[in-house]
């Protein structure tokens, strides 16, 4: 998805609105290894396979590994030991290796591999986990298999859990506000150059839900990928080794269609790569025989579209699996839908190579997403939830899907659904004009969240605005614990741009009198058409002070809502789950045409109360009077709107005076 294409059909008070709309939607957990221990970890079927003691390893050992190069049949290589990183991170160690096999021989270390079970003596030693760019053999950095039984063990405890999921929630939350006050505070600094702000914005908004505390602004958090961009994601060059990228196998789509978003994806660790159709899910077998190597990870859309972070099962002891030897996202505890996958091929590259791997079966949940390990429960069901998308217009059809319902992947899978199937026969044409609805059902709640609107431009940003806006508002708000129950989008598309932009504005007189209708011509300028002039009426107050000069503003919705905001920011900063679906219904409608204005009544507002009628001589005292500070003028907003068929967009400010 291309989000420059966003920025190129909002305009500038759709940047706005989007601003605001990011705005009120804001609503490395590590643990420290004790090494040197010789203990036994899991192997397939429950067998314990006794580890190799990380301060025995010298350079020069030898051992054997296991992987999957093609289907999910276990491939044998040979590796040797070059040395031992002791400072990786504290208390912590890596062993540098180098592998040898015909296929790592062209391909060097291979994206998808992490996690593949190394031994020595038949002792696991730990899992492939690292690596470097550009590397002329299969050099490999191995995490400990003494570190990764650390989340291992962490699973028995089980406490926490609830603790956990709301401080990663708060700090997706605390990022998402700086990044919106900071592109607020640069945005009324300069309008004009608001493209590049609102584009790192948006990449923090993927950013920050893909590496928990990341901030995009200073880099933390993303440094995994970060560096010069590639058709691969960023794999930094350097003299130090860094966690292999993570494949993010796309089915049924072509990953072209991503545009910036690959580097985002990159900046998480993730390596959007193109993938054959699964084929559909077997079902599930509880005799299944994990053997360690097979590839297994994330499933985290299957339907019309399948997508899925694959890498390598290290071991199993028959009712949970540990695998990839880092994180994923570095998510901490979580809930996805764990799969087997089926390796399609590999591809050397001169940059990193990696694995073709789809979904092909899912066996349980991924619990959780630590820094030397996922970890997995067997048989354990994820959540997930159905999602259709119709499209009407120019093509009619209708896409199904089953999306996974953690709160930090449904926003982003939500997306993809309605922006991808949508883009299935329109492409990334600007010149559409969508008519989009969306019905979003949660559990245990009668009434479904129902957004409309009228869009010019292609669906991505109907697929931001009202599916993964909202969704993500919801999933993080501080109230109450959210499921989604299903999600259906509508879009019918339409191949004429209708859109136009407010040219002028012509006043039927410039002074007025209380109680009178003032009626005014507003001049649209159609997209590549003629001019059209609308007639729009708006009623004076009868009590409006006399003597007064008013500003009116004709307008689109965009700047509807920013005014709204600055009237009303309390209904953008709601306290309950109810509140927040009510300023989640809070919207403009794109295609009316709005005129709106605050006209200073007769009266005063005194200690917050309204008195529109005093004598005059309290109303001088009140003004004038010792008790000055606790008086206001007593406004009134009037406004009104007609419809223009158009998706509108600009804004005219005129002034009238009172008589």
């Amino acid at each position: 998805m291309c989000i420059k294409t966003i920025l190129s059909v909002t305009g500038k008070n759709g940047r706005r609105f989007l601003s605001v709309l990011l705005f009120f939607t804001l609503l490395f957990i590590s643990h420290n290894p004790v090494f040197g221990a010789e203990f036994v970890v899991p192997g397939a079927d429950g067998a314990m396979v006794e580890s190799f003691p990380a301060n025995e390893v010298t350079a020069g050992m030898r051992g054997k590994g296991y992987t999957s190069f093609r289907g999910d049949e276990l491939q044998e290589f040979e590796f040797e030991v070059l040395g031992v990183l002791r400072s990786w991170h504290p208390q912590g160690r890596v062993f540098l290796v180098e592998l040898e096999h015909p296929v790592l021989e062209k391909s060097g270390v291979i994206a998808g591999m992490s996690g593949s079970p190394l031994y020595i003596d038949g002792r696991l030693l730990g899992a492939v986990a690292y690596g470097f760019r550009y590397s002329l053999t299969a050099l490999a950095g191995v995490t400990p298999a003494e570190e990764m039984l650390v989340p291992f063990e962490a699973l028995e405890a089980g406490e926490g859990e609830r603790a956990e999921k709301e401080k990663s929630k708060a700090l997706l939350r605390n990022s998402l506000a700086r990044s919106s006050a900071w592109i607020a505070e640069d945005y009324m600094r300069d309008p004009d150059g608001s493209d590049a702000l609102m584009l790192r914005l948006l990449q923090e908004f993927v950013a920050a839900t893909l590496r928990p505390g990341g901030d995009f602004r200073s880099g933390i958090g993303v440094e995994r990928l970060s560096g010069a961009s590639s058709e691969l994601g960023d794999f930094k060059p350097g003299s130090r080794l860094m966690p292999l990228p993570v494949p993010l196998s796309f089915s049924g789509i072509d990953v072209g269609r991503l545009g910036d978003l690959k580097t985002v994806l990159g900046s998480g660790g993730l390596v959007p790569v193109q993938a054959p159709r699964a084929g559909g899910f077997a079902p599930f077998d509880p005799d299944r025989d994990l053997r360690p190597g097979v590839p297994i990870g994330a499933l985290l859309m299957t339907g019309d579209i399948d997508i899925a972070s694959m890498g390598t099962l290290t071991f199993s002891d028959g009712k949970r699996v540990a695998a990839f030897g880092h994180p994923m996202v570095d998510a901490g505890k979580t809930d996805l839908p764990l799969a087997l996958g089926h390796v399609e091929a590999v591809v050397p590259s001169r940059l990193i190579s990696f694995r073709l791997t789809s979904g092909r079966e899912i066996i349980g949940s991924i619990t959780q997403d630590r820094q030397s390990a996922i970890i997995g429960e067997i048989g354990r069901k994820a959540p997930m939830f159905p999602a259709t998308v119709n499209i009407s217009g120019f093509h009619d059809a209708t896409y199904r899907y089953e999306l996974a319902g953690h709160w930090r992947y449904a926003p982003m899978m939500s997306l993809y659904a309605a922006a991808l199937s949508a883009q299935r026969w329109e492409g990334m044409s600007d010149r559409l004009t969508v008519d989009a609805s969306v019905r979003i059902k949660l559990r245990g709640r009668e009434e479904a969240l129902v957004l409309e609107n009228v869009y010019a431009g292609n669906p991505l940003r109907p697929s931001f605005e009202l599916v993964m806006a909202p969704i993500q508002s919801l999933m993080l708000n501080p109230f109450e614990e959210v499921e989604i129950d299903s999600l259906d989008v509508d879009f019918k598309i339409g191949e004429e741009l209708k859109a136009a932009k407010i040219e002028s504005v012509r006043l039927e007189k410039q002074e007025v009198s209380p109680g009178e209708k003032l009626r005014m011509w507003v001049t649209l300028r159609e997209y590549h058409g003629p001019a059209r002039v609308e007639k729009i009426t708006l009623d004076i107050p009868e009590d409006a002070e006399p003597g007064t000069t008013v500003r009116l503003y004709i307008s689109d919705a965009a700047a509807v809502m920013a005014s709204k905001y600055g009237k009303d920011p309390g209904l953008f900063r709601p306290q309950t789950l109810d509140g927040l679906i009510e300023s989640l219904q809070v919207m403009a409608s794109n295609t009316r045409l709005y005129v709106r204005g605050d006209f200073i009544r007769t009266g005063l507002r005194y200690a917050g109360e309204a008195m529109p009628a005093l004598p005059g001589s309290a109303e001088s005292m009140l003004k004038y009077g010792t008790v000055r500070g606790k008086t206001h003028p007593l406004m009134q907003d009037v406004k009104n709107s007609i419809d223009t068929g158009w998706v509108l967009d600009g804004s005219h400010g005129v002034e009238v005076r009172i008589n």
